[in-house]
């Protein structure tokens, strides 16, 4: 009877432990909260209810393959870390916080369902509704290093795009310089299209409307010349008709 006391009072023991070691390990994502919009750099934020040697943040668009955004190795039971959130194409993503009980056992993860919303990339010229023609230097910059931006026209309010240019050289700013004559004059859209991360094939596209290209130049009449010799003429004639009109009226 006594060995089952003690085993019975070992066994709640032992449940009292990992219950209280289950509760001691958990985190909490405080920052983002599910239903937040991101934008630029943002601070992840994170607690723990006992010191942990570091805290993982990671990010997933189907919360089956993660991403690591990056880990905070400073000790103790809040952990921060600035992520800069342009390098992804806007769109809904899953954030979660990892602690480790050991190197191998993951004690805790917590989630949030977030929206990232950027202005990542803007076409800069042509603006909307510019007149441009001849070589025109069209111009796209990036909130984040890209590592190209295509080019592209529509001559039907944007149903259908064509590409023109490309430039992939990385960096914040694109240039390319485009000969309008290539095309018909009259109104089109142009875009600037950019890759958002090396982690996926999403894009991100700025748009501007109504812009004209006008290449034609009208036709202009040329005034007559007179030479010296019509001038002689025409003088001559009217000095003749005003002699006429004079002998006429005497």
């Amino acid at each position: 009877m006594k060995k089952q006391v003690i085993l019975g009072l070992v066994v709640m023991i032992s449940l009292l432990v990992l219950v209280s070691s289950a509760q001691a390990h958990n985190i909490t994502l405080n920052e983002p909260e599910t239903g937040d919009e991101l934008t630029g750099n943002y601070t992840l934020n994170a607690t723990t209810t006992i010191n942990f040697l570091n805290v993982n943040f990671s990010y997933s668009t189907d919360n089956s393959t993660w991403f690591d955004i990056g880990t905070n190795n400073t000790m103790g039971t809040e952990f921060t870390y600035e992520w800069n959130t342009t390098e992804l194409c806007n769109g809904n993503y899953t954030v979660n916080a990892t602690t480790e009980w050991n190197s191998s056992v993951v004690a805790h993860m917590a989630y949030a369902n977030i929206t990232i919303n950027n202005n990542a990339i803007t076409l800069v010229t042509p603006a909307a509704g510019a007149t441009i023609s001849g070589n025109y230097t069209f111009k796209a910059t990036t909130l984040a290093t890209r590592a190209y931006v295509n080019f592209s026209w529509s001559n039907d309010s944007g149903g259908n795009w064509t590409e023109f240019g490309s430039n992939d050289t990385a960096g914040t700013e694109f240039t390319l310089v485009w000969n309008t004559a290539n095309v018909s004059d009259g109104t089109y859209y142009f875009n600037a299209t950019s890759n958002c991360t090396i982690n996926d094939n999403k894009t991100e596209t700025d748009e501007n409307q109504g812009i004209v290209i006008r290449n034609a130049v009208a036709a202009v009449v040329d005034s007559p010349e007179f030479s010296t010799i019509m001038m002689a003429c025409l003088i001559g004639l009217l000095s003749i008709s005003a002699i006429l009109l004079r002998k006429k009226k005497e």
